[in-house]
Parts: C-alpha cells; sequence; structure tokens
C-alpha cells in the first residue's frame, strides 16, 4: 500500500503539502497521495493527532473544532482490478509506420 485515497468531508477546501509537492483537497473530492503525505498531513494511523492539529493551525479551534474539521478527512484503500481484454476495450494496435519509428528509436 504506497498510495491512500483522502476524501475531504468538510465544506471548505484544503491545500497542503508534503516533500516539495502541493496537494489540494476540494471538498467532497477524493484524492490519491502517498501514505507518507497522508501520516504527516493528517495523522493516519497514528492515535495521537496533537502533532498534526498544531502544523494545521487548528490545535486551538473552540469546541474541539480541530479536531472535528481532521476527522472529516476520510482515509480508503485504492483497489486494483483485473479485467479481461476484448477486441471492443483494447487498445489499437500500432501501424507500421508506427513500429519503425520505435524500433529507430
Amino acid at each position: 500500500m504506497n498510495e491512500i485515497f483522502v476524501t475531504n468531508k468538510n465544506t471548505f477546501d484544503h491545500r497542503d503539502s508534503y516533500d516539495g509537492e502541493e496537494y489540494e483537497f476540494p471538498a467532497g473530492q477524493k484524492v490519491l497521495i502517498p501514505v507518507p503525505a497522508a501520516i504527516h498531513m493528517f495523522g493516519f494511523n497514528r492515535r495521537d493527532k496533537s502533532d498534526n492539529l498544531i502544523r494545521l493551525g487548528w490545535a486551538n479551534l473552540p469546541d474541539d473544532e480541530g479536531a472535528k474539521r481532521l476527522a472529516k478527512f476520510v482515509f480508503t484503500m485504492p483497489v486494483l482490478v483485473e479485467q479481461p481484454i476484448d477486441d471492443a476495450t483494447a487498445l489499437p494496435s500500432p501501424t507500421e509506420d508506427e513500429e519503425s519509428q520505435a524500433e529507430a528509436a
């Protein structure tokens, strides 16, 4: 499991970054990100998310609002599904020109 889906169930869009990469989490949308990014940004699989709340600036919001916001980022695992290829779904075969160009390269 190298990547995980994060769904932002908040009413606001969220932006964050990890390892020099910017990520956008539109409200209600699912985004595929690396697991280490999910750990860094949202505390994925951590019991204590205090560091994440502090980093996000949500630690001192009233009525545990920060924890409520963080809890609305939902994680799901991507699943790879195998499907047979038939003529209708197969990629088109390369033409002779394309094959000769590929061999020349």
